[in-house]
C-alpha cells in the first residue's frame, strides 16, 4: 500500500509574480489527475506541468507550478484524484507557524465539523444531523436528501469548496458492524463525531472525537497516528481502525492541511459577519459535546 505524501511550496518569480508548486508523491497505480483551482474554477491553461515520474521504490510522483499575484496565494488549490485516495487531496500554501495570522478580530479561530446518527425505532429522524462552525456561528448544514453541504450564511455562496468530510464516510460500516452490536440495544441510540481545528498566533490544532450516547467513546491522536479509546468497548474498533494505516494519513492531512486552509479560506470570506453580532439561524444548529471519561491507551 502506498504512502500519500502531498504538500505546496512557493517561490518569489518577481515583485508582482509567484509560483505556486503542487507536490504529490508515493502513490501507485501512475495514472492521476491533477490540476491547480482558482474559486473552485480549473486553472488549465495556466498551470504548468511536469510529467508523471517513478521513485526508486516503485511509486510515482507528479509536479505542477502556476504563476500568481502574491496577493492571492490563499485563492488557489491544488486538487488531486487518485485510485488510492479515499477523497480528492486538497491542497494549498500554508502559511509557516512563526507567521502572524493577518485575520481580523481575535488571534484566535476554530472551524469544526458537528456529526449526528440517531439509530432507532423512529423512521421519521434524518440519516444524518450535520453542521460546520466557524468561529462557534453555524455556516453550513448537510441534507440528507440531496447529499450535499449547504450554505447558512450569504457569503458561503462564494466559497466554492467542499465543507467537511461526507457524513457517510464519518459514520463508516464500522461502527454498525456486529462486533459493536453489544452498544446497540434497543431503544435510540446516538452516534457523534466532532472534527476540526484551532488557528492561533502559535500555529494550528487538529482534532477529531467519536462519542457514543453523549459520552466519548474514541479519539484520533495525529501526533503518534494511533486511535485512542475512551472505552473499553471501543478496543476492537481501535484494533480494526489500526488495520488501515492509509487512514491515518488522510485524517492526519485533513487536521493539518486541509482544516487550516479551510479556515483561513472561510475567515477571508466571512470577516465582515464575524466582526458583527450574527442572527441566530433556526433551531437546526448542532453542537455536540461529550463527556470525558479517563483515556484508556
Amino acid at each position: 500500500q502506498s504512502t500519500w505524501v502531498g504538500k505546496v511550496m512557493h517561490k518569489t518569480a518577481s515583485d508582482k509574480v509567484e509560483v505556486l508548486i503542487c507536490q504529490a508523491f508515493g502513490f501507485y497505480p501512475k495514472k492521476i489527475q491533477a490540476t491547480w483551482m482558482r474559486d473552485g474554477e480549473i486553472c488549465e491553461y495556466e498551470t504548468l506541468h511536469r510529467n508523471v515520474a517513478p521513485n526508486s521504490d516503485g511509486t510515482y510522483y507528479v509536479q505542477l507550478n502556476i504563476e500568481i499575484d502574491p496577493n492571492e496565494k490563499d485563492y488557489y488549490w491544488c486538487h488531486v484524484m487518485h485510485d488510492g485516495l479515499q477523497e480528492p487531496l486538497v491542497l494549498a500554501w500554508k502559511e509557516e507557524p512563526d507567521e502572524k495570522l493577518q485575520h481580523p478580530g481575535s488571534s484566535k479561530h476554530s472551524l469544526s465539523c458537528s456529526y449526528l446518527q440517531v439509530s432507532g425505532p423512529s423512521q421519521e429522524l434524518p440519516q444524518f444531523l450535520s453542521m460546520v462552525h466557524l468561529d462557534n456561528q453555524p455556516i453550513a448544514r448537510y441534507d440528507n436528501h440531496t447529499r450535499t453541504w449547504e450554505p447558512l450564511v450569504p457569503w458561503m455562496e462564494m466559497v466554492k469548496v467542499k465543507s467537511c468530510l461526507d457524513p457517510v464516510w464519518v459514520f463508516r460500516a464500522d461502527l454498525k458492524s456486529p462486533q459493536n452490536d453489544h452498544l446497540q440495544n434497543e431503544g435510540l441510540h446516538t452516534w457523534q463525531a466532532i472534527l476540526g481545528c484551532e488557528l492561533g498566533e502559535d500555529g494550528s490544532k487538529g482534532y477529531f472525537h467519536y462519542g457514543f450516547n453523549g459520552t466519548d467513546f474514541i479519539s484520533f491522536d495525529k501526533e503518534t497516528l494511533r486511535w485512542v479509546t475512551a472505552q473499553p468497548q471501543a478496543q476492537k474498533l481501535k484494533e480494526k481502525w489500526e488495520d488501515h494505516p492509509g487512514w491515518f494519513q488522510e485524517n492526519k492531512h485533513f487536521l493539518e492541511e486541509t482544516c487550516p486552509v479551510l479556515l483561513k479560506r472561510y475567515l477571508s470570506f466571512g470577516k465582515e459577519a464575524l466582526q458583527r453580532t450574527v442572527e441566530s439561524i433556526g433551531e437546526e444548529t448542532l453542537k455536540l459535546s461529550f463527556k470525558r471519561n479517563p483515556i484508556i491507551y
